[in-house]
Parts: C-alpha cells; sequence; structure tokens
C-alpha cells in the first residue's frame, strides 16, 4: 500500500516530464534555453507555432512589450479604435507601410506632416483638395537670380490640350494590378466575398472611367523643349511629369513683353 502512495505521488511529476521530453508529440518543448509552443525544435527564446492570445491585459486594456529601451502598448484601448502606445518620441517602421483605407490626421487643421528638417521627398496623388499652398520663396533661400529671357516667344510655342489618362496610369491599381494575396485569400473563401470585391471594382472603375477624362494641360515632352526647367523625369515610372506653377513667372514676363510692344505701337501710332 505504501508502495502505491508513491506512485501515485510520482504521476504527475512522470506526467509533467513526458511533456516536456517527448519528441514528435511535444506542444510545449525546452531546447538549449529555447522555449517551444507546438514546436519541436525552437530557434528563439520564445517561439509559438499558431496563433497567441492573451486574456490579462495591462490596465486591462493593453498587451504591453517591454525591452530596456522602453515598452510599447498595443490594443484596442476603447470601441472606437486599437491603440499603438509607446514611451519612445515616435514610431520607427523599417519597410514600407501600406494602409488598406484612408490616412488622415486625429484633428482637424491640428498636425503637420513632415517638417522642414524631414520632409518627404515627393508623393503621388490622383486628386489633391487643398485649403492652401505655400512654396517656400524667400529671398534669404535663394541665389544667383537671373532675368528670364524670351518670356513670350516660349509661351506662343506652348500648346495647351484637352486629354484624357490612360486607365491604366489613371488608376493602375485597379485597371494593371497583379493578383495578390489577398486576391487569392478572398477566391478561397467563398463565392460571397468574391462577389463583393468585383463590385467594388467595377464601381471603382466606372468611376474612375469619369474622372480620368477630360483634362486641361500640356504635354510635358513638348515642354521639355521650350522650359526645361518646368519638367522632370521619374526614372522609378519612366514618365515625365511637369510643374504648371513654374510657368507662371513666364506668363507674367510675356505679359510685361507683350505690353511693352503695345505701348510701343501706341506711341508709334500717336505720332
Amino acid at each position: 500500500m505504501k508502495n502505491l502512495k508513491i506512485k501515485l505521488t510520482l504521476l504527475p511529476l512522470i506526467a509533467f516530464l513526458c511533456f516536456f521530453t517527448s519528441d514528435v508529440e511535444a506542444q510545449v518543448k525546452v531546447v538549449n534555453n529555447k522555449l517551444g509552443v507546438n514546436k519541436t525544435n525552437p530557434v528563439y527564446r520564445l517561439d509559438v507555432g499558431g496563433t497567441i492570445r492573451a486574456t490579462e491585459f495591462r490596465d486591462g486594456t493593453y498587451v504591453t512589450l517591454r525591452t530596456p529601451s522602453g515598452y510599447t502598448n498595443i490594443g484596442p484601448g476603447n470601441v472606437h479604435w486599437s491603440h499603438f502606445l509607446t514611451d519612445r518620441p515616435a514610431f520607427w517602421f523599417q519597410k514600407r507601410v501600406e494602409i488598406n483605407g484612408n490616412f488622415s490626421s486625429y484633428g482637424n487643421n491640428a498636425h503637420d506632416n513632415g517638417t522642414n528638417a524631414k520632409r518627404w521627398r515627393r508623393g503621388y496623388f490622383t486628386t489633391v483638395y487643398r485649403v492652401g499652398e505655400q512654396a517656400l520663396s524667400d529671398k534669404k533661400a535663394k541665389e544667383n537670380f537671373r532675368d528670364i529671357d524670351s518670356a513670350l516667344g516660349k509661351v506662343l510655342r506652348l500648346n495647351g490640350v484637352l486629354y484624357d489618362y490612360k486607365p491604366e496610369i489613371f488608376m493602375p491599381e485597379i485597371y494593371a494590378a497583379q493578383p495578390t494575396d489577398d486576391a487569392s485569400e478572398s477566391s478561397n473563401t467563398g463565392s460571397e466575398k468574391s462577389t463583393a470585391s468585383d463590385t467594388n471594382t467595377e464601381q471603382l472603375k466606372a468611376q474612375a472611367d469619369i474622372e480620368r477624362k477630360d483634362h486641361l494641360g500640356f504635354i510635358a515632352q513638348d515642354v521639355m523643349e521650350i522650359v526645361p526647367e518646368a519638367v522632370e523625369y521619374d526614372e522609378e515610372t519612366g514618365l515625365h511629369s511637369m510643374s504648371y506653377t513654374a510657368l507662371i513667372p513666364i506668363l507674367v514676363e510675356a505679359i510685361k513683353e507683350q505690353q511693352k510692344q503695345i505701348e510701343e505701337l501706341k506711341a508709334a501710332l500717336g505720332k
């Protein structure tokens, strides 16, 4: 009877050891100070094969990731948003960030996008709605001033055109994008989701077909021969773009040249 009690006492220990030492069926495995969950050969200090779920949160809301440098809290802080909070001065992302939805400021007219010391190099937009626009134009920021020669002659050589954008240029992600993992997933999760996605795509195409038509402007390659300072070539896309505001000084000087000619003709006729 005494031996039976000893055996019963050792059962939990034996079960525990079996749990941690099974080579094939183990759910939890410790190898060289590395803990694996559903991993028989863990590579990291904590290596989990599957989904991690937390039911106990900091302040009842966040999961906290803490290092000697600080912490990051992750979790839905309220019924409206999911939050990323940190005691560091900023978040830093190593790779490109893609957002499937709107990117907006928390408060209207309350925040800046970039700073004078850390500017965005360029941005690609289909349509920009703005209340105001400012270009750096302080004399203290400029040097080597020159007059614009033959402004009127340049204006007379410019040709304004009415045109439509090609569909694959105006809305490349709709007309020319390759299938993505999301698209594959959509096709594998049932026809209902695929139908909704197809409907949304068709609506975007219909809207794009309206917005891409009847634009007024210039052809950049033609402008480059007349005012090369207004044209830029993008090596990434292989396309030319131009600054329409760069033509304003030329238009102003052309008007002044033309007005001078008018005054000279008026003076000649007066004689």
